[in-house]
């Protein structure tokens, strides 16, 4: 909007608010007062919204619609043709998988097509930031950590981590589910707590 003085989104991003056809559910719009009147018009990812205003930098360059992180993440690792898969890892952990054949699964998120792409996603809620978490407990950077975590023995006294530190998204989508340390005993320490919180991640 101040690039442009356009306000527009897409399809992909305003998911849960659209048909697969990509237009506003205006059942659920009635629910809400004004709500067509202050959502934004719907355009396609790739289409321009407008050229940056005079008075900024880069004044007249094209600025496109755009979409989510994570859809868009999977084009930016290459993934846009039937049966490919990805995994994007980040502040949470994403898996994505695109198919023209839809079976509905209870946690996965459906994306509405895009030319021809049918998105598959299961974003989890914590991945990096449960390291980034575990950093901040013990005083340590996540490098100084992975380097420890890297450079340490194999132990069996490595505790299981789950990571649900601020609930979890997919597959359970539950809010209200919490993270834990188990097996934990006495000769568990900052080392071996760190790899967990890595391995419950990548588990």
């Amino acid at each position: 909007m101040q690039l442009t003085g356009a306000v527009l989104s897409d399809p992909i991003s305003a998911i849960g608010l659209v048909r697969q056809s990509g237009e506003y559910v205006n059942e659920l719009l009635a629910l809400v007062p004004r709500a067509h009147e202050l959502l934004p018009k719907l355009q396609p990812c790739h289409s321009i919204a407008g050229h940056v205003q005079p008075g900024f930098p880069c004044a007249g360059v094209p600025v496109v619609v755009g979409t989510m992180d994570a859809w868009g993440g999977m084009f930016g690792i290459g993934v846009a043709r039937d049966r490919q898969a990805g995994y994007q890892s980040g502040t949470s952990e994403i898996l994505g998988i695109v198919s023209p054949v839809v079976n509905p699964t209870p946690g996965i998120i459906i994306f509405p097509p895009y030319r021809g792409i049918v998105f598959h996603e299961a974003p989890t809620q914590s991945g990096g930031a449960a390291l980034d978490w575990f950093s901040s407990i013990v005083g340590k950077h996540p490098a100084q950590l992975s380097a420890e975590v890297a450079n340490a023995a194999a132990s069996d006294a490595v505790p299981l981590f789950l990571p649900h530190l601020q609930g979890e998204r997919a597959p359970l989508w539950d809010a209200s589910s919490r993270g834990v340390f188990a097996r934990i005993d006495s000769r568990t320490g900052p080392a071996e707590m760190a790899r967990s919180v890595m391995e419950g991640v990548a588990y």
